[in-house]
């Protein structure tokens, strides 16, 4: 299974969430962790209330609370991740998390999280119910990392090194999936800035590899500057050395 950002042309994909929103799909999940485990090895079952209950007051101080956090910051609000921060080992956790709550959600029949307040859209809320809005937040991580931090031929970073995770991503290069994530449009409207009756700053250049489309960090960065809902990535002391 590959992650990725699927848009449709008959409606719109939600590509934020508020952290209320991501705090309860890690708490169900985590919920719905246990539930499998019992499952697996046959142990009895705790209530359903207790088990949330617990899950809720422990999950501020659990790995996968921290990790996600790191990454919200960023493909979110654009927080560049400290320059300590074990990345490699956080998206590890982090996409066996997401990996896990398909399966949850979808043979065990499980409800992963719950949406506060009133959704902006059915679709906003099924992202959430679902646990998808996980691989929204993970597609944008890679892609605002591939935009603001040069790779090397030589060796990958500890987020490139789960490019391989991410369906149709180039280590370098940004899908137009990827750049409407920063953008926060949809990808149709991407594809009609690529088009050569585009005049001038207005048109997203792109490039061919592999009968793929991509766009290079550079001309990503050239575009996104002048779209209204990109918020460009901040650096804070403490993430200068990246």
């Amino acid at each position: 299974m590959k992650l990725a950002v699927t848009f449709y042309d008959d409606w719109a994909e939600p590509l934020r969430f508020t952290w209320a929103d991501i705090r309860s799909i890690l708490v169900g999940g985590v919920v719905a962790h246990v539930k499998m485990l019992q499952a697996y090895t046959g142990e009895s079952r705790q209530p359903d209330e207790a088990l949330y209950s617990a899950c809720e007051s422990d999950i501020e101080q659990t790995p996968i609370f921290l990790a996600y956090k790191v990454i919200y910051d960023y493909a979110n609000d654009a927080i560049l991740p400290p320059d300590d921060t074990p990345l490699e080992e956080y998206l590890r956790i982090a996409i066996a998390f997401r990996l896990e709550l398909v399966y949850a959600n979808e043979l065990y029949g499980m409800d992963i999280g719950q949406a506060t307040g009133t959704p902006e859209s059915p679709r906003y809320a099924i992202a959430v119910h679902t646990g998808r809005a996980l691989e929204t937040l993970l597609c944008g991580f890679l892609a605002r990392w591939k935009l603001d931090v040069p790779g090397t031929t030589e060796d990958y970073d500890a987020v490139r090194i789960w490019a391989h995770m991410f369906a149709a991503a180039h280590p370098e290069l940004l899908s137009l999936s990827e750049i409407a994530v920063l953008a926060d449009i949809q990808e149709r409207s991407v594809r009609n800035y690529t088009h050569s009756t585009r005049d001038g700053l207005e048109r997203l250049r792109t490039l061919k590899v592999g009968g793929r489309t991509y766009v290079t960090p550079h001309d990503a960065k050239e575009w996104l500057s002048r779209r209204r809902r990109f918020i460009p990535t901040r650096r804070t002391p403490a993430s200068d050395n990246h």
